[in-house]
């Protein structure tokens, strides 16, 4: 199972607009890594989940126009910057899919390093709109594959 998760793109700050939606950075950003990632690495998912905040549904929305078949958007819960990485650690065990998680920052953080170590360490950093691609082989191991961001 392919998992990719990727941190939306900048947004506008709350002074400019409570909601933060994305900024015109932000959505180059996000383009620029969702090209880059199914281009040139052959990203392929059958859905991408988001957080409920605006900024990660307009992430995902893009990087899901990168793809030539767009794969499902869906709202999930559990994505939120301080939710407990441990309700996605066992969802994706049942996983079968390969599946993108848009979200935001420490959430994605945590639940690469809960994945990859089995506990959070604070050392994984993410850049706005970087996706990071891990990969769950036979024996249940997760496996840091590749990652690429905006320049």
């Amino acid at each position: 199972m392919r998992l990719y998760l990727m941190r939306h793109g900048e947004a506008l700050s709350a002074g400019d607009d409570a909601s933060r939606p994305l900024s015109e950075k932000g959505r180059k950003e996000a383009a620029y890594s969702s090209r880059l990632a199914v281009e040139e690495k052959s990203m392929a998912v059958s859905r991408i989940l988001h957080s409920p905040k605006i900024r990660a549904l307009e992430t995902a929305e893009i990087l899901s126009r990168a793809f030539n078949t767009s794969p499902a958007v869906v709202e999930s819960d559990d994505l939120l910057p301080h939710d407990d990485p441990l309700a996605w650690t066992s969802r994706l065990q049942q996983e079968q899919e390969d599946i993108a998680l848009v979200g935001h920052l420490p959430f994605l953080a945590n639940l690469a390093e809960t994945l990859l170590q089995g506990r959070v360490s604070k050392q994984i950093r993410f850049h706005t709109a970087q996706i990071i691609h891990l990969e769950r082989n036979e024996e249940g191991i997760w496996q840091y594959r590749w990652s690429v961001q905006a320049e």
